[in-house]
């Protein structure tokens, strides 16, 4: 059988706006490989050092460096040039002793913000569920799932911290407690929450917050809980 589809790029002008990287400088974009994430809101680690880091001036240079073990994503070596990135993680260059966390921002694409070393990761549970001999997973928002002895004390929405491979604290996503808008009309916004309002068959979770002077309604979806 024929390929249908390049594997490994895509067309600049189809690609997605969380991309943000120029229309007509060249006709491809590399390709994020599936899992982590959605396919709406990542990037492939080479893009990141060739368009938005500046570290390098073709893809091949960038190759060349990741193939090289030269870069980490949340403490762990990276060695595919499409590994895919997004909010949340953590980018390191040892070599030049530098860490970058990637935000989301108001217009739907990302940013990347220098930070001096690794900060708190906090994961999103999006899913939880049973598998044979009763472990119970947990599904976490940049694609992972995770086995834990502390499933009892967590509930899909809320936030993990994971430290060496373990979580190391919880946070509940419930009214009174502050979250951070990571999709939609307020993204980037922080606030505390005033109330949820539980969706139906026809629309989903709600979430009130007020956020400085200001309130406004987004879904649940469009969260995650923080630490205060």
């Amino acid at each position: 059988m024929g390929v249908k589809a390049n594997r490994r790029h895509i067309k600049r002008l189809a690609s997605s706006k969380y991309i943000g990287v120029g229309r007509k400088s060249s006709a491809y974009v590399a390709k994020p490989l599936p899992g982590r994430h959605t396919k709406t809101s990542n990037i492939a680690i080479k893009t990141i050092l060739t368009e938005k880091l500046g570290l390098t001036s073709t893809g091949k240079e960038s190759e060349k460096i990741i193939k090289g073990k030269n870069i980490k994503v949340n403490g762990n070596v990276i060695k595919n040039p499409l590994y895919p990135v997004g909010f949340g993680d953590i980018i390191e260059i040892p070599v030049l002793g530098e860490n970058f966390f990637i935000n989301n921002t108001k217009n739907g694409s990302f940013t990347l913000e220098k930070i001096k070393e690794p900060k708190q990761q906090l994961f999103k549970v999006i899913g939880k569920y049973k598998t044979k001999g009763n472990k119970v997973m947990l599904r976490l928002h940049d694609g992972r799932i995770i086995n834990t002895d502390k499933s009892k004390e967590i509930n899909v929405n809320d936030s993990v911290d994971i430290k060496n491979k373990e979580i190391s604290s919880i946070i509940k996503l419930e009214e009174g407690g502050k979250c951070l808008v990571i999709k939609g009309n307020h993204t980037s916004q922080s606030g505390i929450i005033r109330k949820i309002i539980n969706g139906t068959a026809t629309r989903s979770s709600l979430v009130s917050i007020s956020s400085g002077k200001e309130n406004f309604e987004t879904t649940l979806d469009n969260i995650i809980a923080i630490a205060d």
